[in-house]
């Protein structure tokens, strides 16, 4: 009895492209059950596929298995740091971990990435606004540009019920200046 062959390099690269397709395609529709089991036979075939790791996280966390999303997040990003996506979905799962420093890091992370990532900066915002203070506290570690700061102050005020034009203006100055 001969057992089948393995497919070659740019065939299995090619098979493992279509089966991550097809499970993103039923994450997006919903389908956890059906993306999580073609994710993880993708990751019997490659170990350390960053996709199939980064999503099979995310649907970890969609589980409310954040133990789990955590391992999965840190295996993906220690593949590939330079993903902005799995830097702000591991500072979710930290965030939920209540371990908010941890959190904002990777919020921040996520935003170095990529400046002009809405979905990170609202994150980062929501847990400041969280945090209990009024305004925005910037870690000295942060090196955002004042610009950057001025559109997260944006989110918390968008957020804050009947804020008058004069504070934003007033916060906005004070940024800028700083």
């Amino acid at each position: 009895m001969t057992l089948p062959k393995k497919p070659a390099g740019h065939q299995l690269a090619q098979q493992v492209q279509m089966q991550f397709e097809d499970a993103l395609a039923f994450h997006q529709r919903g389908d956890l059950i059906e993306a999580q089991i073609i994710y993880e036979a993708i990751l019997k075939q490659l170990p350390k596929h960053f996709d199939a790791l980064h999503m099979l996280g995310v649907i970890a966390y969609q589980k409310g298995d954040l133990a789990r999303a955590q391992v999965l997040l840190v295996k993906a990003l220690k593949i590939n740091a330079r993903v902005p996506s799995a830097h702000n979905n591991y500072g979710n799962v930290l965030q939920d971990l209540k371990r908010f420093d941890d959190a904002l890091l990777s919020y921040n992370k996520a935003i170095s990435l990529a400046p002009d990532y809405t979905e990170a900066h609202n994150n980062r915002g929501d847990l400041l606004q969280a945090s209990g203070s009024g305004r925005p506290q910037w870690p000295a570690k942060t090196r955002l540009t004042p610009l950057i700061q001025i559109i997260s102050t944006l989110t918390l005020i968008e957020r804050m019920p009947c804020v008058p034009a004069a504070v934003l203006v007033r916060r906005s100055k004070a940024m800028i200046t700083r």
